[in-house]
């Protein structure tokens, strides 16, 4: 009887332990974890950890780096870096890590069961070729040559160039996939703050999209019309 008890206490430690682990990938709310960790990124934007692949980059680059965790990961280091991260809390959509001097750093997870069939290279020339109605008010034209600030650092091509005719400030946009999902990295002018939305559904008239950040200025866009 007594073996029958301490058997079912381990079963139940063993899945609340398992169920702390993180898997899937997390979006960061404020963007600090690779500016602390010193990780050479060639474009800033909002970390993505992958604990599916261990790995961590920024959402506008398709470079990574590592992460190493220990059996549990509740501690995890990024490959080439000093210090590490522990997990202080979890959630089903938000994880709290916590690094060198207490200092804290908030994820949401991804939804990425909004698989699309147009890879990434036919929803950039799908973009460029049938945009057409205004964002949220602004008469703009999305292209495909280089951001200009990125050309003028002479910084590898990962984000193209947006022409804000409405302010006369040229943005920037790019479209990446995490596992099949798709997501608009976007800025329509030098002074608005980046944008991150998933493309939830790609019809004839347009994009529908999720907006990824309740602070943003252009939060409430939902969708992005086209010509056809």
């Amino acid at each position: 009887m007594k073996q029958l008890v301490f058997l079912s206490i381990l079963l139940i430690i063993n899945f609340f332990v398992k169920a702390q682990e993180p898997s899937g990938v997390w979006l960061s709310n404020d963007n600090p974890v690779l500016q602390k960790a010193t990780v050479s990124t060639d474009l800033p934007g909002k970390t993505i950890m992958d604990f599916d692949t261990n790995s961590i980059g920024t959402i506008n680059t398709k470079n990574k780096s590592r992460l190493t965790s220990n059996r549990k990961k509740s501690k995890f280091k990024i490959q080439g870096t000093k210090g590490k991260f522990k997990v202080e809390s979890i959630g089903p959509n938000m994880l709290v890590l916590k690094g060198a001097k207490n200092k804290r750093y908030t994820f949401q997870k991804l939804d990425l069961s909004h698989k699309l069939e147009m890879g990434e290279k036919e929803l950039q020339e799908f973009l460029v070729e049938q945009q057409c109605d205004a964002i949220q008010g602004i008469q703009g034209q999305f292209t495909k040559e280089q951001y200009y600030l990125d050309k003028k650092a002479k910084k590898p091509f990962g984000r193209y160039q947006f022409i804000n005719f409405s302010e006369r400030s040229n943005g920037y946009w790019s479209i990446n996939t995490i596992h099949g999902n798709a997501f608009l990295i976007f800025d329509a002018g030098q002074n608005r703050n980046e944008g991150i939305f998933q493309i939830t559904n790609v019809k004839v008239n347009g994009f529908t999209l999720l907006p990824l950040q309740n602070t943003n200025p252009m939060k409430g866009l939902t969708s992005i019309k086209t010509c056809l």
